[in-house]
């Protein structure tokens, strides 16, 4: 455990904690007492039994707790001082209200198995959205790989295209061209085997790609002046980034190709294809933090500044466009990651014709 003080002391009543087992299982509820060695939860949710709400009290014990993780409170009205938190660690970089929203968000995909009138309203929020989350399932290792099962989400819905229905080594136009645009972000963990076979089996040009693998290889190269020895697999990114337990995503990458094929899909097995799409988001909102952490500081330092003023001072400093020395020191000269459009930070990012000639090389 990362702390060996008495439960009791470390977490508040209705402190909402996700518990990860020694055996991998998780489960989530509001902090109702505890002691030394013991946490009492109550509202206990099993984690990939979204609809099974256990009933009282249910008591977990420090030999059989791996791991806890909490989640964030609610913004306050003004952040304050920055002071080392003890708990830090072990937060959730989420708030409690945005770590329901995706959990809601896995439970209600809409599964589509054919070009209907659904097909055509989800390839038309696709189309609007800013950035879309992507993941290709039933995939086997080979270039002449075929998608089965391809997961799409925006910030707000998933999508389950079952491309086993749909026409082999077609994309319907109004997907592929969602994919070719250059205007909506494709956020994919490991990208670059997808935009291989979808160039080469279906004649897309993927485009504008956030590839949370090589983001995270450049975040950490950047940090440790070193390369990772191996690439992170999306729950292992999760837990890194945003401090999610380690197996929450266990059962949905342990199934494999075969399993991904059989039709009809299990309700379960749908449930854990919008799993692996829907935190890919919020994945890459907090690489973008990190990416451009200088600016952010920035941001804050000169909000702060002002927000430190005197009446007199502020509506002084408000009325005047010069950059002051107290500005000037609050703005940073940046470090070597080149300030571009943060969506197109991939290995994979370039123009459709650029991709063409990279693959036919």
């Amino acid at each position: 455990m990362d702390t060996e003080l008495p439960y009791k002391d470390v977490y508040n009543v209705g402190d909402y904690l996700i518990l990860k087992l020694s055996c991998g299982d998780i489960f989530e509820g509001d902090y109702n007492s505890g002691g030394q060695n013991r946490i009492d939860l109550a509202n206990t949710k099993q984690h990939n039994n979204p609809n099974r709400k256990l009933g009282g009290i249910y008591s977990f014990y420090r030999s059989e707790i791996e791991s806890i993780h909490k989640l964030k409170s609610k913004v306050t009205e003004k952040p304050p001082a920055q002071v080392k938190d003890p708990e830090e660690e072990n937060k959730i970089k989420l708030v409690e209200e945005e770590y329901e929203r995706l959990k809601r968000m896995c439970k209600d995909y809409v599964y589509l198995e054919k070009a209907d009138s659904r097909y055509y309203e989800a390839v038309g929020k696709l189309s609007e959205a800013e950035t879309i989350g992507v993941a290709a399932l039933g995939m086997d290792d080979k270039r002449t790989a075929v998608v089965k099962l391809l997961a799409v989400c925006t910030w707000k819905h998933v999508y389950l295209f079952d491309m086993i229905n749909f026409k082999q080594r077609y994309f319907y136009p109004e997907l592929k061209e969602v994919f070719e645009s250059e205007y909506t972000c494709k956020v994919i963990h490991q990208a670059g085997p997808l935009v291989d076979i979808l160039y080469r089996n279906y004649k897309v040009f993927t485009q504008n790609i956030f590839d949370t693998q090589v983001v995270d290889l450049l975040i950490e190269k950047n940090k440790k002046k070193k390369i990772l020895s191996n690439m992170r697999n999306l729950s292992e990114c999760l837990t890194e980034y945003l401090n999610l337990p380690s197996s929450m995503l266990k059962n949905a990458l342990e199934t494999t190709c075969k399993q991904w094929i059989e039709r009809p899909l299990s309700d379960q097995r749908r449930l854990y294809a919008a799993q692996l799409v829907s935190y890919l988001i919020v994945l890459k909102e907090q690489m973008n933090k990190i990416l451009f952490s200088d600016v952010y500081e920035a941001i804050s330092n000169v909000h702060n500044y002002y927000y430190d003023l005197d009446c007199y001072e502020f509506s002084r400093k408000v009325n005047s466009m010069k950059v002051t020395k107290d500005i000037d020191k609050l703005i940073p000269v940046l470090n070597n990651i080149t300030l571009q459009n943060g969506d197109n930070t991939s290995e994979s990012s370039g123009s459709a014709e650029e991709n063409h000639n990279r693959v036919d090389k």
